[in-house]
Formats: structure tokens, sequence, C-alpha cells
């Protein structure tokens, strides 16, 4: 529209152009662009500034984590060290790449995390650079900062000290009534029952540190309320499934001696040879003389078993004349080395003349059954069939140290009533010996009764009444079921009970099933190191 002071001062002609001026209408959208083009370019660089933030963001996130993740297992493998600071800064090096350069050095600590103490890596790291369009509104460059937490768990390798073998049976392990059980090496049970470990009635202790099974617990009475309890575990195995036991085919039987008027005992002879030195140009001469290398003081031991007597044995000592020898390269006014053997002799298991104990010979048995004080040479002895089952069941004694009874062709374990027993499995030389092969040697390491996994197992296998039974090692029935009613412990090493199912029952009391600070050997199973990212 024209306005009115112009239309009375300009003349008609020169009105019309601007009349068609005012009508026209083809600058609008250049105007409207012109207005909208700081937007427009506003816009486009700060979406190139974003889409650069979450291209940082994005690795910095993931190269956190991940670092996270290698310092919280460096962590789980060695909780005493420091390397997880390391490994966890290598992680981080090793996947960043597009804020290389302008990002910091991450910085791994320890963190509290649901309730625990500096139990989880903790990682933060950050980058910062200036981008055209953001740093021309701020005047400043940009950070982006990110952090990453994982929490670790050492995994634990669990060698239980009672094992029930069964994959699938119900009640595989049973404690049954009013037993007194304190095992700190644990339990376990391979059967996948739902019912594979149980404890039956509200009365009696049991306390085993931990439970671990591929099935499930029935405890209606909470006994385990207070152990490690790791139930559906399907990372267990029999750890003496491949072992293959020795053989010894001699023939031998076992029968008990007639009345003789000789003694029998258990002789250990220790000698002592300590060493002193002296100076001077032959024996007659010789002072005191403070050696720069002196020999150290040694003792040996010799243990023959069921020795002999005429008389009744007595503890004796004596020490031999000493001996001198010059010591080589001393010169002539040299140097001379004194031994002096102390002979320390003592008697155990003393029997006055009788009828005296058996002494039972490595061997193949086809018969073993206990009528009289038994003592067993040290080797390996095969029961083999039925009729070999090992019974005792009165008033009587089996002994004997480094041995291993091989259970062959149905033949079990029976010992109860008031007998009593005392055996100790193989030494590593022993099994050597033995015929065992090197790499079956540390597996084999203290098996005490084995069952070859080839016989079809035997019925009424138990270890009942108050006998003493001192079981240092591993009773092994892959194929057998096995009953405890009594007090059968450990002393010089662990009592290991792994037999097909296990049945705890009566008044037994399982206390000393390994001396103080020992673990068996053969692992169960394990669970592995547990890590997670959290944050």
């Amino acid at each position: 529209m024209i306005p009115a002071m112009l239309r009375r001062l300009l003349p008609s002609a020169a009105l019309r152009p601007l009349r068609r001026l005012a009508a026209c209408r083809s600058g609008n959208a250049a105007i409207l662009m012109g207005l909208g083009m700081p937007m427009l370019i506003g816009g486009a660089g700060l979406g190139v500034d974003t889409a650069q933030w979450y291209l940082w963001k994005r690795e910095l996130q993931f190269a956190v984590d991940q670092a996270a993740i290698a310092g919280a297992y460096a962590k789980a493998a060695d909780e005493a060290g420091t390397g997880y600071i390391d490994r966890a800064q290598q992680e981080y090096e090793a996947n960043v790449s597009v804020v290389a350069g302008f990002d910091t050095v991450p910085v791994v600590s320890l963190a509290d995390y649901d309730g625990g103490t500096a139990n989880s890596i903790r990682v933060t790291a950050s980058a910062t650079q200036t981008l055209p369009f953001s740093s021309f509104l701020t005047g400043a460059a940009t950070t982006v900062a990110v952090e990453a937490r994982a929490i670790y768990e050492p995994g634990t390798t669990y060698r239980p000290c009672l094992m029930a073998l069964d994959p699938h049976a119900a009640d595989a392990m049973l404690f049954n009534g009013n037993v007194t059980v304190v095992a700190t090496c644990g339990v376990g049970a391979l059967s996948d029952h739902e019912s594979s470990v149980t404890k039956l009635g509200g009365s009696g202790v049991v306390d085993v540190t931990f439970v671990v099974t591929k099935g499930n617990i029935d405890d209606q009475h909470n006994h385990f309320d207070t152990e490690e309890v790791i139930v559906h575990s399907d990372d267990l195995a029999d750890p003496y499934d491949e072992l293959t036991p020795p053989t010894n085919a001699t023939p031998r039987t076992l029968t008990c001696p007639a009345s003789n008027n000789k003694y029998t005992a258990d002789e250990t002879v220790t000698i002592r040879a300590e060493y002193s030195y002296f100076k001077g140009k032959n024996k007659n001469s010789l002072t005191p003389y403070a050696y720069s290398d002196p020999k150290p003081t040694t003792t040996t031991n010799t243990v023959t078993t069921g020795k002999t007597f005429n008389s009744q044995p007595a503890n004796s000592q004596s020490t031999a004349k000493p001996t001198y020898a010059p010591v080589p390269g001393s010169g002539n006014d040299g140097v001379w080395e004194s031994e002096t053997l102390t002979t320390t002799t003592s008697y155990a298991n003393i029997v006055a003349p009788g009828s005296g104990p058996a002494a039972a010979l490595p061997g193949t048995y086809t018969s073993f059954t206990i009528s009289c004080d038994t003592i067993l040479s040290s080797g390996v002895y095969v029961l083999d069939g039925v009729g070999a089952t090992l019974k005792m069941a009165g008033q009587h004694r089996i002994s004997g140290t480094g041995v291993m009874i091989v259970l062959k062709n149905g033949a079990g374990l029976q010992i109860s009533g008031g007998s009593e027993i005392d055996l100790t499995a193989m030494s590593e030389d022993q099994l050597i010996a033995a015929g065992v092969p090197s790499a079956d040697v540390a597996g084999m390491l203290g098996m005490l009764i084995f069952e070859d996994p080839d016989s079809p197992g035997a019925t009424g296998n138990q270890l009942t009444g108050n006998s003493t039974q001192i079981l240092n090692g591993v009773v092994y029935l892959p194929n057998s079921d096995l009953k405890i009613a009594g007090t059968p412990r450990g002393t010089s090493q662990c009592m290991v009970l792994a037999s097909l199912t296990l049945q705890i029952a009566g008044t037994t009391d399982l206390t000393t099933l390994c001396p103080a600070n020992v673990t068996p050997n053969a692992a169960i199973g394990e669970v592995r190191d547990v890590v997670r990212l959290v944050r």
C-alpha cells in the first residue's frame, strides 16, 4: 500500500511502478530463507558436534567397560595383588582409537558395591576437545566423561571329605537321626535329584562348612542354614573316575598264628649323627675349631613292624665312640671332622607270648576275615570275590602303614562291633614301587581302600559299632553303598569317604575327618571366577 503523502506529491505516472511493487509477492521466500538461515546453519553445526560427542561417548564407554571387566578378572585371580590396575589400563588402551590423543589416562580403583567392601573394580575416563560450533557458542572445549564398574567373585575349589557318587539317586547323601558331623572339609553329592542331600530329624549337629551338589537339598530343620550351599552345580565330577587300581597277583592266605613263646613288637631305630670340628696336625693334637662349612645334624628312622623277640624288648639308647677324619684340602695343620652317632631304639605295640598277631603280606586274597590281631606289611592287598570281603566283628585289631586295599569282583567292607582299625595309605614312593604309573601317582596319593571300577559292587558295606577306626586315606567305593554308624577319623591325613551313596546314621560322631590345617587332595569340582558388569 502506497502512503497518502506520496500519492499527493507524485504524479500518477510515477505511482504506477510503486503500485506494482507493493502488490508483488515473489520475494517472500527469499526473506524467509534469509531469516531462517542462522537457525539452519546453527542446527547443522550442533548436529555435527553432537554426533562427535556421541562417538566419543560410545567409544569411551566401551573402553572403560572392557577395562573394568578385565580388571575384575585379574583381581579375582589374585586378590592380594595390584596387577588389576595394569590389566585394566591395557584393556582400555586396546579399545580407543577415535579419542586417542585427547583422552585422559583411565583411573582404576576398588569400590564398594551392594553392601560389600572393595568388591568391585571402578574405571573412569574422559576426553576433551574443541569443536568449531560448540566452542563458538560457549568459548570452551567440550568434555565427555564415562564410568564403568564390574564386580568380581573369586572361584572356589571344593574338596569334600564326604562324597556320594550316584548320578541320580534320591538321598544319595543321607544324614539320618542324631548324628554329629563336624566336617570342615565339606560334603558333596553328584546326584541331580531334588533330594540328593537329605537331613532327616531335627536332632544332631551338622557343621560341614559347605554342601555342593548337582541336585538340591532336603533340609526341613535348617541344619545347613550356616553352610555355604551350592545347588544345581553342573561342574561336578568323580575325582577318582579315571584311576585304575594297581594289582598284586601273588596268592596269599590270611591265618592266625598258633601259640608261641616269643614277644612281637614294632621296632623304631633312630640314628642321630652330629658333627664337630677340630684343628691340628694329627688326632693327638686337636683343638676345637669353628669350621665355616659344618655338616648339619641328621636323623634317620628305620621302622620294622611285627619283629619277634625271645624276651620282652625295652627302649634303649647308645652313643658310639666319635670318629675323626681330616677335611680334604685343609693342609698340614688341617681341619678334622668328628662324627658322633647316637642310636635310639624304641618299641610299640608289644605283644606278650601267646597267639600273637597275624602278619599279613601283600598279594591276592580270596578270604579276608579278621579273627585275630593282624598287622599288614606295606603294599597292595587285592581282595578278590564276595568271600574276600574285609570283615571285622570282634575285639580284634588290624593295623598297617603304607597299604592299599583293592576290592574286586564283589568284595566289600564290613567293620562292626568293638574292632579296631588303624590303616594309613601309601606314600608317593610306595605307589611308584607298587607299579602305579607316574601320571596317576598324584591322583592316587592317599588312596587307602579302592573298589575296582569293574567290580559289580558289594552289599552291606558298613563302618559301625563303637570301634576305634583310624583310616588315614580315601575309602573309594564307586559301585557300592556305605553306611556309617561309628566314629571313623583321620589322624595323619584326611579320611575321605566316597561311595555310590553314603548314609550317616545312628549316633555317628564324625568330628576329626581331617587333621588341623589339612584338606583332601582331590577336588569334586569348582566354581569359576564370577565377573559381572554392574554399571
